[in-house]
């Protein structure tokens, strides 16, 4: 889920690929924040950054509900207010995340 902390492990790990590291895709969950929220924030950051990174919509609720959590400490998009513009031309795999990972894994 993308929220500030893995925003910046998500820009650290892209900006060092190598023949051990290889970024094939991203998916996201519910979790501090809404599912709706942490894959726009993934969508949103491949396109600010300028990858074009696969990226999947995960789980909208959590397995075991934690209580009302949203925003407390990401801020209630993840963020914690910062905006990223909207999507021109990025959208999300037609796989949701778990289909998703599965073809990523069968494909390597």
């Amino acid at each position: 889920m993308t929220l500030t902390d893995d925003a910046i492990a998500i820009v650290a790990t892209l900006g060092n690929q190598s023949e051990d590291v290889e970024v094939v895709g991203i998916s996201s969950v519910n979790g501090n924040v809404q599912e709706y929220h942490t894959s726009e924030n993934n969508l949103r950051l491949m396109e600010y950054l300028g990858y074009s990174v696969p990226v999947s919509r995960g789980a909208r609720e959590p397995l075991f509900q934690r209580g009302n959590y949203y925003g407390d400490t990401h801020g209630s998009d993840g963020l914690f207010g910062m905006k990223l513009s909207a999507c021109k031309s990025s959208k999300f795999v037609d796989l949701n995340a778990p289909e998703f990972i599965l073809d990523l894994s069968q494909k390597v």
